[in-house]
Formats: structure tokens, C-alpha cells, sequence
């Protein structure tokens, strides 16, 4: 029936929202669940603070981890919680250094069939975790190798160091 009104799509999440902004800002990579989960975290405890999540920006690194920023370039911390594929070296018989890095094991050996005396060897994968974040202008704190749920849990840092910094802004621009 034409007369109805259509509903409205579902609001985003505030990690929802945390999420579009990176793709927002021309980045094209898949986001990854550990990553989605703490964008999620980050959001309600932006909102609980009463702060805005849409105002969150990551910008993706070569490392795989992100800058966090705030609002108009508040710089906030670095975040990283990358699982790293499994991959496939390619080595001469008595070379500490491959020849090549394949992500599958087919194409390793594929590659190594062709030449006598290449070996494959397993390169694990695994987790790289690490976050950053501010205690003053000067003072930075870096979480090596942390847990997921102690990024989680240092996220109420951020929300400190994004509070007492806009204070601060109020107050210098207050006439």
C-alpha cells in the first residue's frame, strides 16, 4: 500500500558507526572480529561517558594497527589486534632466508617442485595485540603483547585522556 510509510533501517551500533568512519575515510581492508568487538566496546563506553562515538576516527598503519583520533585531531592512542595467517617459506637446502613466502602450503610446494633442493617450511601465525594510549601531553604508555580484555579494559583511559584534554580546549579558547 502506497500510503504507508516506510520504516526506517535500524540505527548503527556505536561500533557500527566507529567502523563506517574508517571506511569513511578511504580505507579499503577487511575488519577483522577482534577488532570489530573492541570498536563495539569503545562505543558504549564513549556513549556511558557521554561523549560522541561518530567522533572516533582509525586510520589503518602498514602494521596492521590503527591511530585513534578524536574529534578534530585529538590524537588518543594506537590499537592493534591483528590474527596473522599461518604462511609457507620457500628455502635453499643450508639458507637462513627464503626464497619466497607463500600463503598457502599448494603454492609453496608448487613453487618448490620446480627446484632441487628447496625445502617448505611453516611460518605460524598468531596474534599481535598492542595498544597505546596517553596519560599527559608528554607521558605515553605502551601495552605490550596485552590480552583482548585488557585492551578493553584500558579503553576508560582513552576516555580520560579524551575529557580532561577537551576541558582543556574549552578552557584555553574561553575568552
Amino acid at each position: 500500500m502506497f500510503w504507508r510509510k516506510k520504516r526506517k533501517p535500524p540505527a548503527p551500533s556505536a561500533g557500527e558507526v566507529i567502523i563506517q568512519n574508517i571506511r569513511a575515510n578511504g580505507y579499503d581492508f577487511e575488519v577483522q572480529e577482534q577488532e570489530r568487538l573492541f570498536a563495539d566496546a569503545l562505543g558504549q563506553q564513549l556513549l556511558a561517558a557521554g561523549l560522541l562515538p561518530q567522533s572516533i576516527m582509525f586510520e589503518r598503519m602498514a602494521w596492521g594497527g590503527f591511530n585513534v583520533y578524536y574529534g578534530e585531531g585529538l590524537y588518543v592512542g594506537k590499537i592493534c589486534l591483528r590474527i596473522l595467517p599461518d604462511k609457507w617459506a620457500v628455502k635453499r637446502a643450508g639458507a637462513t632466508r627464503a626464497s619466497r613466502v607463500f600463503d598457502t602450503k599448494d603454492a609453496a610446494e608448487a613453487y618448490a617442485a620446480d627446484r632441487q633442493g628447496y625445502k617448505i617450511e611453516r611460518r605460524e601465525g598468531g596474534q599481535l595485540y598492542a595498544m597505546q594510549y596517553l596519560r599527559g601531553l608528554y607521558t605515553v604508555k605502551d601495552m605490550e603483547s596485552p590480552t583482548f580484555e585488557e585492551c578493553v579494559a584500558a579503553i576508560p583511559r582513552w576516555i580520560t585522556y579524551i575529557q580532561k584534554q577537551s576541558a582543556a580546549m574549552r578552557r584555553a579558547l574561553k575568552p
